[in-house]
């Protein structure tokens, strides 16, 4: 019998919602502000976004406080930090983590064909990939994977704990814009 002593959640749940004046609005940021510089290489991060849409915040809210109930976390967590993201051709997210939060997430505004996924590291990092190295894995899994990537689809919507280290590959699309939205969420002070 195997028995998962150790689990990693990861929420991913589709948004009914039409992203086109989210989009606008972005954009619309990005033209006023230089941004931000955080995991990101090359592309635009805006700060932290004060004033955002009511209906989307409520709509992850909603899906943020449901997450932490299956966790069996303390609720309810509430919004601490929103901010947007747009990569370009080769422009990525390198390594991170969300230090001080409860649970992290982002969000997928537009995804062109070929923009990345975003991939997550299994949080023993290194020492799991030296000791069970690739040629020993017949099948790859969630007892025994390094990293483990989820596509950026639009309108998808990544729930983690904030200490779950993970990157956006470079985008591969030489036309379109890859946008999305991430957000912190904590318990209140």
């Amino acid at each position: 019998m195997i028995k998962d002593i150790f689990k990693t959640p990861l929420d991913i749940s589709k948004l009914e919602m039409n992203p086109s004046k989210l989009i606008d609005y972005i954009y619309k940021v990005k033209d006023k502000s230089k941004g931000d510089q955080r995991s990101n290489q090359g592309g635009w991060q805006s700060n932290n976004l004060n004033h955002f849409d009511e209906t989307f915040i409520k709509a992850v809210l909603k899906n943020v406080n449901l997450f932490a109930k299956k966790l069996e976390l303390k609720t309810p967590l509430i919004l601490e930090k929103v901010w947007s993201s747009i990569n370009k051709y080769k422009d990525f997210n390198m390594p991170h983590i969300h230090p001080g939060a409860v649970i992290s997430g982002v969000f997928y505004l537009k995804t062109p064909k070929d923009s990345g996924n975003i991939v997550f590291y299994h949080p023993l990092g290194p020492c799991f990939s030296y000791d069970w190295q690739d040629r020993r894995i017949t099948h790859f899994n969630s007892h025994n994977s390094y990293t483990w990537a989820m596509p950026s689809e639009e309108l998808l919507l990544y729930l983690f704990p904030s200490w779950l280290e993970h990157y956006v590959e470079p985008s591969q699309n030489k036309q379109e814009d890859r946008i999305s939205i991430s957000f912190n969420f904590n318990y209140k002070t």
